[in-house]
């Protein structure tokens, strides 16, 4: 029935939504007033002005330094250190190479490859979809944070073994980049730099494991057909949390006043946060994961496959709702914006004028958390601010080398310098002063470079390649800006999970962004 449902009463009545759409009164006010703006003088003054400033910044130094197409020879190349490490790391693959034709007799390799046969078409992209699929829908009661670098250790091993039995090096040290190079050269030093190295060993697993995840990704993942298992996996992950952020809703989730200001959202029930530690980080899975996912369904090729899978989506779209996370509202929100300007900026301002007449006709409670964005009168407003002048007083002395990684050398800091309103603060509300702090000014520049080339080459890939390549790295440098934006009132990454996917998905895009080049829609 419900299969019936989806595959054919379904279509019929979003074919009869859309005409009903197009026949309102609504649809065609809008349409009059985007006409009658795009024939206004206002809009050629800005179109002009808009062409005037792309070309001034097309031939200035900076707008040929990020357009210009660089060759394949780099200063990591010519490295003698980057040459000796890539000869190790082809040597580690001759060795597992050696070791499997070793254990070709073995009992647990017949059974692996007898496994394996029986199961068609599975391939290595299949095992680090289904341990992000396992990791992503634990439940936070369950969930521990010495899990992440397990799996991420279980997935180098699949890479390792994948590439010694193709006869290939796991690993370029070209393929990392100087941009996450340098990032990851600053959370080292994070560590031997802090007063309390133990703390600071703790949170550089949390940057290990992470760091791991991406490379996996971005050397193993070289097919579309590859990154397609990939985001089926993720897409079951988020739709799961989805669905069960809904029975979340239905169960009933108590308020909890250190998460909302009472006050000012009297009647907002309490808000979901599915598998995750608290709504926020449910919010941010959202914005990392739905664009990506949404671009794998529009894509499918099966009609009724792509049924079912918008189907599925309206369950973590619900569950972002239910979040009342403002943040990851916002960023969703410039997320669409920078996707439908990318691909389509004529109906930019069209989609903004959808969007403001349908504030009046959201829930009140919703209504009224948006209208307490930036309220001085919200506590959280207040706490971030009064956090992020504390942080700029213990950047004052440090603004060089950092304080160390981790809450434990940023609390006491903190409390010494700062603790006149509130007791402590665990990290600074924002990412980039946060990791400004903790890892000093490589740290920041290595974040916000990494951040920018893979925003940067995922859109200069996306507007060049085939149907599918181009809605992913399109929508996945979408998502990277707008949780660029949630990290400028969020630590995003102070939550290994958070993290895990952030740098999941940096890896995918340079993985598509690679193969991009001569692409070919492959079934999914």
């Amino acid at each position: 029935m419900i299969t019936g449902f989806i595959s054919d009463v379904l279509p019929v009545k979003l074919d009869r939504l859309e005409e009903l759409v197009r026949e309102s009164a609504v649809f065609h006010l809008v349409l009059w007033f985007w006409t009658m703006f795009q024939e206004s003088s206002f809009y050629r003054i800005c179109r002009n002005g808009y062409g005037v400033l792309r070309r001034a910044y097309l031939n200035s130094a900076l707008g040929t330094a990020i357009t210009r197409d660089y060759g394949e020879e780099s200063l990591l190349d010519r490295s003698l250190v980057v040459s000796l490490l890539n000869r190790f790391l082809a040597f580690l693959s001759a060795v597992g190479a050696k070791l499997i034709d070793f254990a070709q007799d073995s009992a647990f390799v017949s059974l692996g490859r007898a496994v394996v046969q029986k199961l068609d078409g599975v391939g290595p992209e299949h095992a680090i979809g289904a341990v992000f699929l396992l990791m992503l829908i634990i439940p936070g009661t369950l969930w521990r944070n010495i899990f992440g670098l397990l799996f991420a250790f279980c997935l180098l091993a699949v890479r390792f073994f994948s590439a010694a039995y193709r006869g290939q090096p796991m690993l370029k040290i070209q393929q990392i980049g100087i941009p996450l190079l340098i990032f990851m050269a600053a959370s080292v030093l994070g560590v031997f730099g802090a007063g309390d190295k133990g703390e600071a060993a703790r949170v550089f697993t949390f940057y290990l494991a992470a760091f791991l995840f991406c490379i996996v990704v971005f050397t193993e993942i070289n097919t579309e057909k590859k990154l397609r298992t990939i985001l089926a996996f993720l897409y079951v992950a988020l739709v799961i949390g989805g669905i069960y952020a809904v029975v979340q809703r239905i169960q009933g989730v108590p308020v909890d006043p250190s998460l909302t200001d009472l006050t000012l959202n009297k009647d907002m029930p309490g808000r979901v946060y599915s598998f995750y530690e608290n709504p926020n980080n449910y919010g941010e899975i959202i914005v990392l994961l739905l664009p990506v996912c949404s671009a794998w369904a529009f894509t499918l090729q099966d009609k009724h496959k792509r049924y079912y899978a918008y189907f599925g989506l309206a369950f973590p779209v619900a569950g972002l709702l239910m979040t009342y996370s403002r943040s990851s509202w916002m960023g969703l929100a410039l997320t669409a914006a920078v996707y439908v300007f990318v691909q389509k900026k004529q109906v930019l301002p069209a989609l903004v004028l959808a969007g403001m007449a349908a504030i009046p006709l959201l829930p009140a409670s919703i209504l009224n958390r948006i209208l307490t964005i930036g309220s001085s009168a919200d506590s959280s407003t207040r706490y971030r601010i009064y956090v992020w002048n504390g942080a700029l007083d213990i950047l004052h002395n440090n603004f060089i080398f950092g304080v160390g990684l981790g809450p434990g050398n940023f609390s006491p800091l903190f409390d010494a310098l700062y603790h006149t309103t509130y007791y402590t603060a665990a990290h600074a509300h924002m990412v980039y002063l946060e990791v400004w702090v903790e890892m000093g000014i490589l740290g920041v520049v290595g974040y916000l470079s990494y951040t920018f080339t893979t925003i940067r080459n995922a859109f200069r890939s996306g507007v060049r390649t085939s149907r599918f390549l181009r809605y992913f790295l399109i929508a996945g440098a979408s998502s990277l800006v707008g949780i660029a934006l949630v990290s400028s009132f969020e630590y995003v990454i102070f939550y290994p999970r958070v993290m895990y996917t952030l740098f999941i998905l940096a890896g995918l895009l340079t993985a598509a962004g690679r193969f991009s080049k001569t692409p070919a829609l492959e079934k999914a």
